[in-house]
């Protein structure tokens, strides 16, 4: 079978460029669907489909249905519509659920009649209200008209397809007809409801026009109805609703009026509407059947009428069609030169070549298309008269004569053609040449046929839409031809001609977009720059858009446009390109900008600041911002001295710390880069960096964020920012924040840093006054790990020494445990602080404790005049050993009068001491009677010992046989119960009685004492159990079994198991031991 071929007025590529490998391929294919399509029945006589299924009607009154099943296999099935042999079927009409069928015949004298099918039936049944009708269209109800989402999608509607709802029949005589069909009636017999005559088209002169054509949508968002009427001379739209019948109510009484009229009414004439596919259609198309159509073509002769179909725009009077135009089909040059005769002044003539004239149909002011007007031209071939059309997305399928057209409906020309006879006589099937007689197309699936008198041909439209693109773009609708590109060279070559056009027409702005999106390489990228680098000299040596400086600024600006829309269009493997883009349109920006200053005198005018935003944005954004090298782009900025861009561009990046090196280098921004420092995006570490300068420049601001941020930063390493406001001369007002910085750390998050608290030290330590120094040392003496103080103490003391913390020196000195060194400072400012530090030491260094007393007491007598070699008076001596002998009493026994004596001098009355004498013979004598006392009491508990111990060793107790033992319950005088794992028998002990009572048999306590014992007592345990066990009892005397059972007894019977020391010390463990626990979970369910 020959497939199609290109004709010669098929589409040349564009540009010179040469066609793709898929553009050579056919776009028509046509392969032999069925053989034998009348299966006996005669010869076809007409072909229609829907639905995936094909009804053949046959010269012989058949109707023959076929269809495939889920496995592609095919099926048929026979319905007879009449027996009468002198009528014939004159037209088959089926729904698009391919359920109902309706058959028009003719008799032999005229007589019409119309036969109803349904899908189940085996015959056909005459409308006897049709009786005489010749009806030649019907326009069906869809299912998305009537029954929603209650279709199955299968050939039938929800759970009854039987009611084809209404609708609409058009007549020979011009008439307008609606009928609802119900097959169940139909099926009983019973007759269809009543017709309705809606209306009655005609020509201008009154006389009837048959309805070649007629259909009806539903516009459920309005509750309309749009329905569309063609005769041979004139096409009619009507809209309204809410019901078929009322719409035509409203225009009772009028003619109506066509939205189209032919040049020249033809003998032929067809009205095809084009339902999209599943990929075209929007949300409402989702289901095959549910489609709304999209466009209409009306044949009429050798001409096509066709446009776009806008039902959201339906008015009261039925205007939906936009975009109208009219195509001349192959051999249509008879009716092309007679529209052009007939057409209005001003219509372009054919064409050189036998070209023929393609008239578009303008649209009036409110849109309904008006009578033809002039258009382009299309080199067509002249041939027969076209029989049929077909419509596909892009192409009229027109079957003229011998021929099969494919002619694009957008540029007019014919883009392939089958012939269907050849000289051998044979058709493209290779089978007898026949004429084929027309085409069919099933608007659900998309499926088209062709049909002879025999047989069935499938045509295919391969890859319709491939050089679409090509089409658009020789008419200029760049839009479109984009939409249409399927890979990277089809749309640069769109770009590339549309950069052209607009630059040869100086539109900039335009050209520089769509030179950038060229990504073939093809211009290069620096012919293209360089082109908008000539334009703005020449703009600027011809002064076009201003003067002097400014003359080329629109050339410049459509420059800046091609290289930022570029930079966008460059992907990922383009680094390099892009960087060296990004930094050229940074300084490009930045040259106008200085040429704005220059300009105005360095005045800030409307466009200085757009410039200045540009820039800004750019920097900013996020393409040029990743494209952008920050060293060269910071380098240009500074060059340039625009800072603020600098910093914007630093924090676009996140690069915070150029920011902030920048703020806190110039004076009073310090508030500036706090509010960085607030950005959650700004890190901690940089927070740190810059802690020194912000605390002195604005310590209170920047304490009050410290504190906020107190949980994420860490403290440690903020106090370097603030050490030197721990030393002499530092800034009051700072300090005091500073110290409020330190104590918000200590007191509420608990910091026990050292380094904090070593700050915190310094800072008291620089108050007027030692109390807040002391207070704070008092809190903070003991928190450390093991009750250290959290500061440095020596740290402390230094500090403390060198800014005359006296009493803070003493606390310190004591922390440190120099307690001699502490005293004796303290003597030299208090003689109570002196005494507290003397108490100080713990109790178990006696020493220590005697010896600090001891240098008090030294000082208190020699201050006191003791130790003046008797020069006072005897007064003041009196008063100085009283005061001695008191102290004695605060030193709480540690001092005795004779250590305090060598204070004094060698000639002291010794009356003065006979009260501290008396005091001390006394307490010795107190001492002496004590000691007896608990000597007294150690004898008599040795007595008592002795005496236990003697009564023990002859203590004895009477049990009978059958005293229970306390392990198995059996009697003392029977055989202990088996025991597992346990020796018993032999030499083993027999039985084991305790004071608490109990008694046990041998083996019986040793496996009391096994259950409790460690680990190594049960070895030795179970050594001697075994060994004994094995020694027969008439062995008893002997030495060594004799030492095994005294060895046994010691490990076994030194306590009862049951409440001795064995027992007290397992009361911690637990009842159920880790093992069983873990035991028990693996049971668990």
């Amino acid at each position: 079978m020959e497939r199609s071929a290109y004709s010669d007025e098929g589409i040349p590529p564009a540009g010179g460029h040469a066609a793709s490998a898929d553009s050579e391929l056919p776009l028509l294919a046509v392969d032999t669907a069925i053989k034998q399509t009348a299966r006996g029945r005669g010869d076809v006589v007409g072909v229609t489909c829907a639905n995936g299924n094909v009804l053949v009607a046959t010269s012989r009154g058949f109707l023959i249905r076929y269809y495939w099943d889920d496995m592609g296999n095919e099926r048929a099935s026979e319905a007879e519509v009449t027996k009468n042999g002198d009528a014939h079927i004159h037209a088959v009409f089926v729904d698009p659920s391919a359920n109902h069928v309706l058959v028009s015949t003719r008799g032999s004298g005229g007589a019409a009649e119309l036969h109803y099918v349904h899908r189940r039936w085996p015959r056909s049944r005459v409308l006897t209200k049709f009786k005489g009708v010749a009806v030649c269209a019907v326009g069906w109800c869809r299912p998305l008209d009537t029954f929603g989402d209650e279709f199955n999608g299968d050939g039938t509607y929800g759970s009854d397809d039987s009611c084809t709802g209404p609708i609409l029949l058009g007549t020979e005589a011009g008439s307008l007809l609606e009928v609802t069909l119900d097959e169940r009636l139909l099926q009983q017999k019973r007759e269809a409801q009543p017709l309705t005559l809606l209306a009655g088209l005609s020509t201008p002169g009154g006389a009837p026009s048959p309805i070649i054509g007629v259909h009806q949508e539903y516009i459920p968002a309005t509750s309309s109805y749009v329905v569309l009427a063609a005769t041979s001379s004139a096409l009619y739209s009507f809209s309204g609703g809410p019901s078929l019948e009322a719409l035509f109510a409203q225009r009772a009484g009028v003619r109506p009026v066509p939205v189209l009229e032919a040049v020249a009414s033809a003998r032929r004439a067809q009205l095809h509407l084009y339902y999209p596919s599943s990929t075209e259609a929007d949300g409402w198309g989702a289901r095959p059947l549910a489609r709304r159509p999209s466009r209409f073509a009306w044949l009429v002769g050798s001409m096509v009428y066709h446009g776009e179909l806008d039902y959201e725009s339906a008015d009261g009077h039925g205007g939906v069609l936009r975009h109208a135009g009219v195509l001349p089909l192959p051999g249509a040059a008879a009716a092309a030169e007679a529209a052009a005769a007939g057409a209005a002044a001003g219509t372009s003539s054919a064409g050189a070549g036998g070209d023929i004239t393609m008239r578009a149909l303008p649209t009036g002011t409110e849109g309904e298309p008006t009578s033809p007007t002039s258009a382009q031209t299309r080199s067509l071939d002249d041939g027969g008269e076209a029989q049929c059309l077909a419509m596909t997305a892009y192409h009229f399928i027109v079957l003229s004569g011998d021929q099969l057209y494919a002619v694009n409906r957008v540029s007019g020309r014919v883009v392939a053609e089958v012939g269907f006879r050849s000289p051998l006589t044979k058709s493209v099937s290779g089978e007898p040449s026949r004429s084929i007689n027309g085409l069919a197309k099933d608007d659900v699936s998309g499926t088209m046929y062709a049909f002879s008198d025999e047989s069935l041909y499938e045509v295919s439209v391969l890859s319709e839409g491939r050089d679409m693109w090509r089409v658009y773009l020789q008419q200029h609708d760049w839009d479109a031809a984009l939409s249409h590109c399927s890979s990277s060279a089809q749309r640069d070559e769109v770009h590339l001609c549309r950069a052209d056009n607009a630059f040869a027409a100086w539109d900039l702005g335009t050209a520089a977009i769509h030179y950038a999106k060229v990504v073939g390489g093809v211009p290069p990228f620096e012919d293209v720059a360089l082109k908008f680098v000539e334009g703005a000299q020449r703009e600027s040596a011809a002064g076009v858009g201003g003067s002097g400086i400014g003359g080329s600024a629109q050339a410049t600006d459509a420059l800046a446009l091609f290289l930022s829309t570029k930079l966008g269009v460059l992907g990922r493997g383009d680094r390099a390109q892009a960087t060296m883009v990004a930094a050229w349109l940074t300084e490009l920006y930045l040259d106008q900008i200085n040429r704005e200053l220059l300009e105005f005198g360095g005045v800030h005018s409307e466009r200085y600041e757009a410039q200045v935003a540009a820039l800004r944005c750019f920097l900013t954004s996020g393409p040029s911002l990743e494209a952008l090298d920050p060293g060269t782009t910071c380098s240009l900025l500074a060059s340039y001295g625009r800072m603020e861009e600098l910093v914007a561009y630093a924090a676009a990046r996140g690069d915070h710390e150029a920011v902030l090196e920048y703020l806190m280098s110039h004076p009073g921004a310090a508030a500036k880069a706090l509010a960085v420092m607030r950005k959650p995006s700004c890190s901690s570490e940089l927070i740190y960096k810059f802690a020194p300068g912000l605390v002195a420049a604005v310590p209170e601001a920047a304490v009050d964020f410290f504190i906020t941020r107190a949980p994420s930063l860490d403290a440690r390493r903020l106090i370097p920012a603030m050490l030197r406001f721990g030393e002499p001369g530092s800034n009051t007002e700072g300090r005091r924040h500073v110290l409020r910085y330190v104590e918000f750390v200590v007191e509420q998050t608990g910091c026990t840093e050292p380094a904090v608290h070593n700050l915190a030290v310094a800072l008291h330590s620089l108050a007027p006054g030692e109390a807040a120094l002391l207070s704070y040392l008092a809190r903070t003496g003991t928190g450390g790990p093991g009750g250290k103080p959290l500061y440095d103490v020596r740290h402390a003391l230094r500090l403390a020494t060198e800014r005359g913390k006296t009493r803070a020196c003493v606390k310190l000195l004591c922390g440190l445990g120099m307690y001699e060194d502490a005293v004796g400072l303290a003597l030299a400012l208090d003689l109570e602080l002196a005494k507290a530090v003397a108490g100080m030491p713990p109790e178990e260094e006696e020493g220590m404790r005697r010896r600090l007393w001891l240098a008090v007491a030294k000082h208190v007598v020699q201050q006191g005049g003791g130790g003046s070699g008797g020069g006072g008076g005897g007064d003041q001596q009196a008063s100085s050993i009283k005061q001695a002998v008191e102290f004695l009493r605060e030193a709480g026994g540690l001092l005795k009068l004779e250590d305090i004596l060598p204070f004094f001098p060698d000639f002291v009355t010794i009356d003065n001491f006979k009260d501290a004498i008396c005091d001390s013979l006394e307490r010795y004598n107190r001492q002496i009677e004590e000691l007896r006392r608990e000597m007294s009491e150690a004898t008599q508990i040795a007595d008592a010992a002795r005496r236990d111990l003697k009564l023990l060793s002859t203590r004895s107790a009477a049990l009978g046989s059958d005293h229970p033992c306390a392990h198995c319950g059996r009697g003392l005088g029977m055989a202990p119960a088996p025991l597992l794992g346990v020796p018993s028998g032999g030499s083993i002990q027999p039985m084991f009685a305790f004071p608490t009572g109990a008694a046990y048999h041998g083996a019986c306590c040793a496996a009391e004492v096994l259950a409790l014992a460690g680990a190594q007592q049960a070895v030795r345990v179970r050594g001697l159990l075994a060994r004994l066990a094995k020694v027969k009892p008439a062995s008893r005397g002997d030495p060594q079994v004799s030492t095994m059972q005294q060895q046994l007894a010691s490990e076994v019977a030194a306590e009862d198991p049951r409440s001795g020391e064995i027992t007290v010390r397992l009361v911690d463990l637990p009842f159920v031991s880790e093992a069983d626990q873990q035991q028990a979970a693996l049971w668990a369910i």
